[in-house]
């Protein structure tokens, strides 16, 4: 949490030091990404399968529409 909340700082800051928000934030995310201790089980395990391919078969059914003119 104290890592989460020196991070989130340190994006704030570095908006209102001028640097663009997609560049800081997408450091900021990287940086907890890289930090985390997560073995790779525990995180397929927390992925929502069923959600994941609704999604893809969604993108894949809005693409094919928009396509055809629908």
């Amino acid at each position: 949490m104290r890592k989460t909340a020196f991070v989130m700082a340190l994006v704030v800051a570095a908006f209102f030091a001028g640097v663009p928000p997609a560049l800081s934030s997408a450091v900021g995310a990287a940086v907890l990404l890289i930090g985390r201790t997560l073995e790779p089980r525990e995180l397929y395990d927390e992925v929502d399968w069923g959600l994941l391919v609704f999604f893809i078969g969604l993108f894949l059914i809005v693409g094919g529409a928009e396509k055809a003119g629908i």
